[in-house]
């Protein structure tokens, strides 16, 4: 037995794939000295990491975590009506954004259609709308310098959290 009440040949299996329990995951979190809060905060500015395996496995978890925080924010019916294509795109918008952007580059670079207002509506107006992107020019939404950022609140929506 180790410091964690654990064989190794328990742990072995744990390693090799065996469903684990939450009580032996918070021990094996607390002999790192892990916080309950922090097990699940994954900050997916600083991932480092370049495995195809992991990469895919957090993209898939922040498209299901982007289609729960609209579930919450607007409705059952907005998640269910929205395409994988378009969960991608609000994924890569607000991931882009943290670095203000401009609408040709979200457009034209980004997700690679017509720079058109109505193409910009379309793509990231529920952005804005549930306060997750924000113009960095209030006073003048349609100025030709304008840009957008991500909000906290959008920041928030890609983290691997149950945060509302």
């Amino acid at each position: 037995m180790d410091t964690i009440d654990m064989s190794y040949s328990q742990y072995q299996g744990y390693e090799k794939g065996k469903n684990i329990t939450v009580v032996i995951l918070k021990r094996i979190f607390s002999e790192f000295n892990l916080q309950v809060e922090d097990w699940l905060k994954i900050d997916i500015f600083n991932i480092d990491t370049n495995d195809p395996e992991v990469i895919e496995k957090i993209r898939t978890a922040r498209l299901n975590q982007v289609t729960e925080q609209v579930r919450i924010i607007d409705s059952e019916k907005a998640a269910l009506l929205l395409r994988p294509v378009d969960v991608q795109r609000y994924v890569d918008i607000l991931i882009h954004c943290h670095i203000p952007k401009s609408r040709s580059y979200i457009l034209d670079k980004l997700v690679r259609l017509d720079d058109t207002h109505n193409t910009f509506q379309r793509v990231a107006g529920k952005l804005i709308m549930y306060g997750w992107l924000d113009y960095t020019n209030k006073e003048s939404k349609n100025s030709p310098a304008q840009a957008y950022y991500t909000t906290e609140a959008g920041k928030k929506a890609l983290q691997l959290t149950n945060s509302k």
